[in-house]
């Protein structure tokens, strides 16, 4: 926001708000939202197991790889469920849930990654216990669903749509 280029549109203070600013936030939060939705439709739709399977069968990833980014999507809601108990513990300890001071930012970040650690510790003796290594692959085929079909067409609208905005750029004045 601050080298933006363009016409000032709205002036508070020191603070000037310029056309290149509204059109660079504009863009980026399509792109966030778009990777957001993407992730959300994806992980919503495939079972942990069966993009497993896919990642290994039908792209021939390495299992180690197909492993991590399974696990990982498995982890996500887990990984919530955690921030959301050490906000709850600082709103009982007085302090605020959302961190401002750097300070602040240490005493969520320490305890969320302590618990990350010592589970991908466990995650990873569980998996060595269980022969990770010597799975054999399966080739199974997925099944769309008319529900399917419809979210990932919201989905490439959505592509299309930024496709647009990023070829045809906003004209964006508050005049």
């Amino acid at each position: 926001l601050v080298f933006a280029g363009g016409e000032p549109l709205l002036t508070v203070g020191p603070l000037v708000v310029r056309s290149g600013a509204v059109k660079g936030f504009l863009e980026v939060s399509l792109k966030l939202s778009l990777l957001l939705s993407a992730t959300l439709i994806f992980s919503s739709l495939t079972s942990p197991r069966d993009l497993l399977k896919s990642l290994e069968s039908e792209l021939g990833l390495p299992k180690q790889l197909s492993f991590m980014v399974s696990l990982s999507l498995r982890l996500l809601r887990i990984f919530e469920k955690d921030l959301a108990e050490i906000q709850l513990i600082r709103r009982s300890r007085g302090l605020r849930p959302i961190p401002l001071t750097p300070g602040e930012w240490a005493s969520l970040i320490s305890p969320l990654l302590s618990i990350g650690l010592e589970r991908g510790k466990w995650v990873g003796v569980a998996a060595e216990l269980r022969g990770f290594s010597l799975r054999k692959i399966e080739r199974t085929r997925i099944n769309l669903h008319s529900a399917d079909v419809a979210l990932l067409a919201l989905l490439v609208a959505e592509i299309v749509l930024a496709l647009y905005i990023h070829l045809n750029p906003l004209d964006v004045s508050f005049k």
